[in-house]
């Protein structure tokens, strides 16, 4: 299950990112979870939601996490915004221990140092205008609300997966419908077409469902560390389609979230 979330979300920041050439993100955020909610709710085989403060509160941040990524993926690449985006472990970490008492041993919490000292180095060299500062804080900002959805999840384990996942969508698709006026464009395109289907059924509601089935075996701080391999693999992809190589600053920051969370798996 790790392997084909991993697949699915290295290319979902490259359809994302193409998908804002047509249309706005808060549009294209709306109509994904839409798509996904009906998606996840038809795999449940029942259109009722599951309404409780946890699903409530799992939908909040879920939507709170989506909207900050996608107003930072504007305006960095997508191999930036995914090493940005996939710091979530480093912040899962505590945040499981503090609303889940789920334990950290020292050696996880040296890891997460780590990682966090190489988070700030690879964001450095991307403090080059107001525009990619304010997209490093969304992107990092987004990290943490991603966060606390991965502890939610872990927390709602015991209830059916697709409801919890399509629940989660419907009342996010909500938030995201009241922010829709402050800024609509669409361009029905068949590129923009093929970006909306993958962010939303294998990027949105094929990832989201594995992630909590997956919860269901794994604490969070074990199960998070091992998605790093998302934000290498979207390198990766970017270097192939356009020869971007990073600068020497990033490299070694990249190495050192790699090296944090390594650490953290040692316990």
């Amino acid at each position: 299950m790790m392997v084909t979330y991993i697949f699915l979300l290295t290319f979902q920041y490259d359809f994302a990112k193409d998908g804002l050439v047509y249309s706005s993100p808060f549009v294209l955020m709306f109509v994904r979870y839409l798509i996904a909610a009906v998606t996840l709710l038809a795999l449940a085989r029942t259109f009722r939601p599951i309404i409780n403060k946890d699903i409530i509160i799992l939908a909040i941040v879920t939507s709170i996490g989506t909207i900050l990524w996608i107003l930072g993926l504007q305006n960095i690449q997508f191999s930036q915004s995914a090493v940005l985006s996939f710091t979530f472990p480093l912040f899962a970490i505590p945040l499981s221990s503090l609303i889940l008492k789920e334990g950290s041993s020292k050696i996880v919490w040296i890891g997460a140092i780590i990682g966090f000292a190489g988070t700030v180095i690879y964001s450095l060299p991307l403090y080059s205008t107001r525009f990619t500062t304010l997209a490093v804080i969304f992107s990092v900002g987004g990290a943490l609300f991603v966060a606390l959805y991965a502890v939610y999840a872990r927390k709602v384990r015991l209830l059916q997966s697709s409801r919890v996942a399509g629940t989660q969508f419907l009342l996010g698709s909500v938030v995201l419908l009241v922010l829709i006026p402050n800024g609509v464009t669409l361009t029905l395109a068949p590129r923009f077409l093929i970006d909306l289907l993958y962010v939303s059924i294998p990027g949105g509601a094929v990832s989201f469902y594995l992630w909590f089935v997956m919860s269901k075996l794994e604490t969070v701080g074990r199960l998070s560390v091992l998605t790093f391999a998302v934000p290498a693999a979207t390198v990766v992809v970017q270097f192939l389609q356009t020869d971007y190589v990073p600068p020497d600053s990033s490299l070694v920051g990249i190495f050192l979230v790699f090296l944090g969370i390594f650490i953290s798996r040692r316990d």
